[in-house]
């Protein structure tokens, strides 16, 4: 799971993202998928630019956009 430093509140959005689409991988449908990711605490939305992205469910903040290949 990706880790997230507590002094920073930073994430490793490489790991993120690598965790995202381990997931992703091994489900069967995108709504299992998105029932997997709210499980460790992440979420997949639209910003208001229209960028899908992972969010972190606790604070609500924007992680890091989806490259193209998971937003299908």
């Amino acid at each position: 799971m990706a880790r997230l430093d507590k002094q920073t509140q930073d994430f490793d959005t490489t790991e993120v993202v690598n965790f995202v689409r381990e997931i992703r991988s091994r489900s069967l449908s995108v709504r299992e998928w998105k029932h997997y990711l709210a499980g460790y605490g992440y979420s997949v939305k639209d910003d208001d630019a229209g960028n899908t992205v992972v969010a972190s469910l606790v604070h609500g903040d924007a992680i890091c956009e989806l490259p193209a290949d998971l937003c299908a």
